[in-house]
């Protein structure tokens, strides 16, 4: 496993100009594990593909309320 090890980023400060409650001297010396290169595409790949799937589960019920209602609306008028 790779570990990131390198300095902190400037910190986002508060409404009244402070630092946030961190320690960057601490932060700094953090060693962060980084999943290897083939494992974190495998995940994007992963989540891609769900996301897919999602968003075609999302568009089928939005297709099936869209059905029912014209339906519903059709039998109140008579048409059916």
């Amino acid at each position: 496993m790779i570990f990131f090890k390198g300095k902190v980023g400037r910190l986002k400060t508060g409404e009244d100009g402070a630092y946030s409650f961190m320690n960057t001297g601490v932060l700094n010396q953090l060693s962060i594990p980084l999943p290897p290169v083939q494992l974190q595409k495998k995940y994007t790949d992963i989540f891609f593909k769900v996301k897919q799937i999602h968003n075609s589960k999302h568009n089928s019920l939005a297709k099936i309320d869209m059905l029912f209602n014209s339906l519903t609306q059709r039998a109140f008028q008579g048409e059916l």
